[in-house]
């Protein structure tokens, strides 16, 4: 879905027949070489990057979760402690 989206919006079809055009050039050979380029070299390069670097970070989060042996949550964690009396107060209210 990103890929459509910016300045210069681009169809999901059109996307997905870019996508496939090295496999078969003529399918997108209608499609206007500006497109083609902001797809393959601006686009898509920045999605794959965004995913590489959300995925790192959340193997890194878990491996730190995994050193430090802490846990997701805990009934001692004053945050959730804040939260169950406020969730109280407003069903008493």
């Amino acid at each position: 879905m990103r890929l459509t989206l910016g300045r210069y919006p681009i169809d999901v079809g059109d996307v997905v027949r870019v996508l496939f055009a090295p496999l078969a050039p003529e399918v997108a050979a209608d499609i206007p070489e500006t497109a083609q380029t902001l797809i393959l070299r601006v686009r898509l390069p920045r999605l794959l990057a965004a995913l590489l670097i959300g995925a790192s970070m959340a193997g890194t989060g878990a491996a730190f979760q995994g050193i430090f042996k802490t846990r997701w949550s805990t009934r001692t964690c004053s945050a959730s402690r804040q939260a169950r009396g406020l969730a109280r107060r407003w069903r008493c209210s």
